[in-house]
């Protein structure tokens, strides 16, 4: 399964999905197989093209499951219809410790 999760530094989950500047991807069959995506919704100025752009990155690699501490509806709707689940967690959360509880 493919998790991602939005972070500002690679080390902490991001305040904020869509503005988040990376996605942390993790195969948890692998956990040691981990690769940091740039947001492609970060360099696009239209809101709604940034959406389509960082969901299609979403699919393209395959994601299963997001690990984020704040979503807004819309995304959580669109991710929710591409059958990507979403677990919430504190804003800060450091990501080896939840990487570890996979």
């Amino acid at each position: 399964m493919i998790i991602a999760i939005p972070t500002d530094d690679g080390n902490t989950v991001s305040e904020h999905f869509g503005h988040s500047k990376y996605f942390l991807l993790v195969d948890t069959e692998k956990k040691e197989n981990k690769r940091l995506n740039e947001n492609p919704h970060e360099k696009e100025e239209n809101e709604a093209a940034g959406h389509g752009k960082l969901l299609k990155m979403l699919v393209e690699d395959k994601v299963n499951e997001i690990i984020c501490s704040n979503l807004n509806p819309r995304m959580e709707k669109n991710l929710s219809s591409l059958r990507i689940t979403i677990k919430k967690v504190e804003s800060g959360s450091n990501i080896e410790s939840l990487i570890s509880q996979l």
